[in-house]
């Protein structure tokens, strides 16, 4: 028999010894209600990821008392057409030989998952003046090797701008983001993935779930630079042709090697891609693990917001420091902010119907939470004290 218990903390899982892990788990990371039932692409207000699955074995005493009312039950059954389903269906249910618990842990338990529909023009207004307040934390972006080759022509990208993209119109009815699987992942590169998977639910508000089936990269295309490098298009067009069609956004994961293939030899690789037009995305931990595991996820949790907010429309910021600076290298990468200035995180809002202060205290959260969410020690010492500037600014 298996049971569903909500949590909202990994430590409240706290079994006598007879309980231990589930042999299988297929439904991890499932997003579930509070009955335990997986919830469909619609479902609004509060739910729940399926994290752990504990299992025991009944005693002989409690197999026999259970075998007895099953037969009883599939006799009260009888009667019926369906009286040999219903007998096999009830007594098996009182036969099983192991009780199961699957536990779920409660998404964003201090926030609200929906906010009020947004005024106009009053409420667009307030979110330009919000921009104003939190914008005087922003700093002025150097000047980096992007700025100077591929971005040369990039402009900055206004909040109306923005509201005025094709692109943004045509996704913003999109709720959910599916993380694809490309590839074989090492156990630490899963564990990362799901936290990232966490952390752009944080951010950009949506459902956010990895696939639980992981798919083969597509081996055309590849070219050797000198090791092998798959071209992001082909395998962008794979994940848009093998995921289910729903409504979703699409963000494929892989730690191989990534090129443009479109561009010819004039880009050596790319972290990573985020394509509004298709509403899908690809990025790539090939060039930014380390042996370090705070620095591997860190890297990876800018890149993904980064990718996803390009899926939403986002353009590369091209005047503050922030998560959406365009860069060539992984040092440049580094100096780039997790957080976003006030004109990017604006347009995240605009598309959640959040005021801007909700969008950086969703951040802080999630960082003043990390250890206990996770077990885990990561050191967001900079980037907490960062947001409650901004959040100080919008009191």
């Amino acid at each position: 028999m298996s049971h569903f218990k909500p949590i909202q903390d990994l430590n409240e899982i706290n079994l006598s010894a007879v309980w231990t892990d589930a042999t299988k788990f297929d439904s991890y990371d499932r997003k579930v209600d509070e009955k335990g039932k997986e919830i469909s692409v619609n479902h609004q207000g509060r739910y729940y990821r399926l994290m752990a699955k504990k299992e025991r074995d009944y005693s002989p005493w409690e197999r026999l008392v259970r075998g007895l009312l099953g037969i009883i039950a599939g006799m009260i059954a009888a009667g019926s057409l369906g009286y040999l389903l219903s007998f096999k269906t009830v007594t098996k249910l009182f036969t099983q030989q192991k009780e199961h618990i699957r536990f779920g842990l409660l998404i964003d338990p201090a926030l609200p998952q929906k906010e009020a529909p947004e005024e106009a023009p009053g409420e667009k207004a307030s979110l330009t003046q919000q921009i104003a307040q939190a914008k005087e934390v922003d700093q002025v972006a150097p000047t980096n090797g992007w700025k100077q080759g591929l971005g040369r022509n990039e402009t900055e990208q206004t909040l109306e701008a923005f509201k005025a993209n094709e692109h943004t119109q045509r996704n913003s009815s999109l709720r959910f983001l599916k993380i694809v699987i490309l590839g074989d992942l090492s156990p630490q590169e899963m564990k990362i993935i799901h936290i990232v998977s966490d952390y752009l639910q944080a951010v950009h508000g949506l459902n956010t779930s990895v696939a639980p089936k992981p798919l083969s990269l597509y081996n055309t295309c590849i070219r050797h630079n000198p090791h092998p490098q798959y071209a992001i298009e082909n395998n962008l067009l794979k994940i848009l042709h093998e995921t289910a069609p729903e409504e979703s956004f699409y963000l494929g994961f892989t730690n191989q090697d990534l090129y443009p293939y479109l561009e010819g030899d004039t880009v050596n690789f790319v972290f990573g891609v985020g394509n509004p037009n298709t509403a899908c995305g690809l990025f790539s931990t090939y060039r930014l693990k380390t042996d370090n595991f705070e620095q591997t996820l860190k890297r990876l949790m800018k890149l993904a917001t980064h990718e996803f907010a390009h899926m939403r429309g986002v353009a590369h910021c091209t005047e503050h420091k922030c998560n959406m600076q365009g860069t060539n290298s992984v040092q440049e990468s580094d100096q780039v902010p997790l957080t976003f200035c006030a004109e990017d995180m604006a347009k995240i809002c605009h598309l959640n119907q959040w005021n801007l202060k909700k969008g950086y205290e969703r951040q802080l959260y999630f960082f003043e939470n990390f250890f206990q969410r996770y077990q885990q020690q990561v050191d967001f010492s900079q980037e907490i004290a960062h947001l409650k500037k901004k959040i100080s600014k919008l009191s």
